[in-house]
């Protein structure tokens, strides 16, 4: 297993930090919607949630649930798209066979990084 740094986490200020956060928690973090302090925004709707989609978006980071909700203490997940994890977690949110293959291979596979990562976020 490995060592967890016992220093707590850098206060999230910046999409910057946002990012470097969920790469130091291997490459998945769950976040309040407090995001929309990181936003620049006093408020949450329909329209703040959509744009700090957009935003996690354009810098390479995925979330769920889907649709952001729209209450302040409420948690998402946040994920590196393209990541290890971030593939498995889309897979497990897509429903076709190609989604399918890369879950089997994923139980079926011990020594594969996406299962020790898993392993490493449930053991958290």
């Amino acid at each position: 297993m490995a060592l967890r740094s016992r220093v707590p986490p850098k206060p999230l200020n910046t999409y910057a930090d946002l990012a470097e956060q969920t790469a130091a928690r291997g490459d998945v973090l769950n976040v309040e919607m407090k995001l929309r302090d990181i936003h620049g925004a006093g408020k949450l709707g329909v329209h703040v949630a959509q744009n700090i989609s957009d935003r996690l978006n354009s810098l390479g980071m995925g979330h769920f649930p889907e649709v952001l909700p729209q209450q302040q203490w409420e948690q998402v997940r946040i994920y590196i798209r393209g990541s290890a994890v971030g593939k498995l977690i889309e897979a497990a949110l897509t429903i076709n066979s190609s989604s399918n293959r890369t879950l089997r291979d994923a139980a079926n596979n011990e020594d594969s990084q996406v299962v020790k990562k898993i392993r490493e976020l449930v053991c958290d």
